[in-house]
């Protein structure tokens, strides 16, 4: 068993800027070490549940076409940033697709897809 000295506590609604790796988010912010924090998204396997939801980089539909959608997504506040907009169908989640690769607009096309299915849309 692996455990470790809590630095700090988030409270219920605030918001955290840092960079997503596995199931924890790397801080921007310092807490009483010299270096950022990480702290866990997810917290299913210790019995407390989804921790953190992402606000950022969350694909929403602007417009739905027969078999495509239009996606868009905030950007990232920083000078340049480059996405890259991948999607999975329900029925074949291990075959990723890509739609859109290292792209500096903060939206894309989504073609392809089939009707009356559903899809996972990911922004990295």
């Amino acid at each position: 068993r692996i455990s470790s000295k809590s630095l700090a506590v988030c409270k219920e609604g605030e918001r955290i800027w840092g960079f997503p790796k596995d199931n924890w988010i790397q801080t921007q912010k310092k807490y009483r070490q010299k270096e950022p924090g990480w702290i866990r998204i997810d917290g299913h396997d210790l019995g407390h549940g989804q921790l953190l939801q992402c606000t950022m980089l969350r694909p929403h539909v602007i417009k739905g076409f027969a078999e495509a959608l239009r996606v868009a997504w905030q950007e990232l506040p920083v000078k340049a940033a480059r996405y890259s907009l991948e999607w999975v169908s329900k029925e074949d989640q291990k075959t990723i697709h890509v739609a859109a690769e290292k792209t500096q607009k903060a939206e894309a096309l989504v073609h392809g897809l089939k009707s009356n299915s559903m899809y996972f849309l990911r922004v990295i």
